[in-house]
């Protein structure tokens, strides 16, 4: 049995650097842990503007410098890089953020350097078990193309056939998706139905993040689904009461 810790949005804004964030008690809980994930909601990159992609909202990004340090912290084994906000500072940024994982061993899962890469699950084995992560992300800015770095889209086709192929190899499939309604505490009817389709075609669980606050839980089919996570930490101001 693999005790596996799922956490939420992590992004650490650099005003934020070297602060007391993490209480004992929370690392803790990630040292019992025998495989750590957040999903990383920002690239690691410089603050070059001229990297920025043309799109509307918030551009985040922090440095290596920044976050590093509390991911180290945390014994974080692996990171989802499929959100919205991964391809803000363009391909230059997504790269950066590959090369930062690569040199501190920290693994990866849900972005490449295509559509292809961007789509490849990520194997965990433990006392014989194998065990895929998927990664896919509502089309927000990030998506990878057939020759572009991004991420894996949530797509309702593609992703089943994803599940598929990873489960005629796996023993369990787990998908983490980074989607939904921000600051809405309930998944959309569309959303609850689309998951329910990922647990009828072999998925054995699956975990949402994207919301900014706790959403839904139900096991359906013998499948436990956590609409959304909420925010792990998320160091961005926000004039929300929730």
């Amino acid at each position: 049995m693999m005790n596996l810790l799922i956490a939420g949005d992590f992004y650490i804004s650099e005003s934020f650097k070297n602060h007391p964030l993490l209480d004992a008690a929370v690392e803790e809980l990630f040292a019992a842990a025998d495989y750590r994930i957040v999903n990383l909601e920002s690239p690691l990159t410089a603050n070059e503007p001229q990297n920025r992609i043309l799109k509307t909202g918030l551009h985040l990004r922090s440095s290596a410098e920044t976050m590093l340090p509390y991911l180290k912290q945390l014994k974080v084994d692996m990171v989802t890089l499929a959100n919205n906000h991964i391809l803000d500072y363009g391909t230059k940024g997504l790269k950066d953020t590959f090369d930062t994982l690569q040199k501190n061993k920290i693994n990866y899962v849900g972005a490449g350097n295509n559509r292809r890469e961007a789509a490849r699950p990520y194997t965990l084995e433990k006392d014989g078990i194998r065990m895929a992560i998927l990664n896919f992300a509502e089309n927000e800015w990030s998506i990878a193309e057939e020759d572009k770095p991004g991420a894996n889209p949530l797509d309702i086709i593609e992703n089943v056939n994803q599940i598929k192929t990873a489960k005629a190899t796996h023993d369990k499939v787990i998908c983490i998706i980074h989607g939904g309604h921000e600051y809405y505490h309930l998944p959309s009817p569309h959303i609850v139905k689309q998951y329910h389709f990922y647990a009828e075609n072999g998925v054995d669980a699956i975990v949402g993040h994207h919301t900014h606050c706790i959403g839904g839980y139900e096991v359906y089919k013998d499948v436990p689904i956590i609409y959304s996570l909420g925010n792990f930490i998320f160091t961005w101001p926000s004039k929300r009461d929730e």
